[in-house]
């Protein structure tokens, strides 16, 4: 019985320390203040100073480009939150991303400048490529355009 009692109160600790989130680790080093690491509709991650947040909208709020913060849902932008990109509903996977091929019309950038992430048909959220690069979906990477091919970069085999 006295095994037995251990036991549970071990496997008990070993459920408890599993189940703990895990913390992704954003590196805000280098950084400039208030960089935007990535944002979806409901959420987006920043740096600030040298330190990583996700601020997470709430209570009939998303994320607007342009304020850079959590906004009414009448008052966001909606691109691209009006409507789950194809390419998510249809890839069924754990993780894959796609260049986003429209212009981005917040900050007038050319198509390919932003990705977004797809798992198991769900949205998940955009990121930007650093500048003067875009993304290349063969080689799930930011690059520069003349290592892209086309649309999204010059690239001429």
């Amino acid at each position: 019985m006295k095994y037995l009692k251990l036991s549970l109160a071990l496997l008990s600790l070993l459920c408890s320390c599993l189940a703990l989130p895990t913390d992704f680790d954003y590196d805000c080093s280098g950084l400039p203040d208030n960089f935007l690491y990535w944002w979806a509709c409901g959420s987006y991650g920043i740096c600030r100073g040298t330190r990583y947040y996700q601020i997470d909208c709430v209570n009939g709020t998303s994320y607007d480009r342009r304020t850079g913060d959590c906004v009414l849902n009448s008052q966001a932008v909606t691109y691209p939150c009006n409507s789950a990109p194809e390419e998510c509903q249809l890839y069924n996977g754990p993780g894959h991303r796609y260049p986003e091929r429209t212009a981005d019309p917040v900050e007038n950038l050319p198509q390919c400048t932003f990705y977004y992430t797809c798992a198991y048909g769900r949205y998940l959220g955009h990121q930007r490529c650093p500048e003067g690069t875009v993304y290349d979906e063969p080689q799930q990477r930011c690059l520069h355009s003349s290592q892209v091919s086309p649309p999204c970069g010059t690239l001429i085999d």
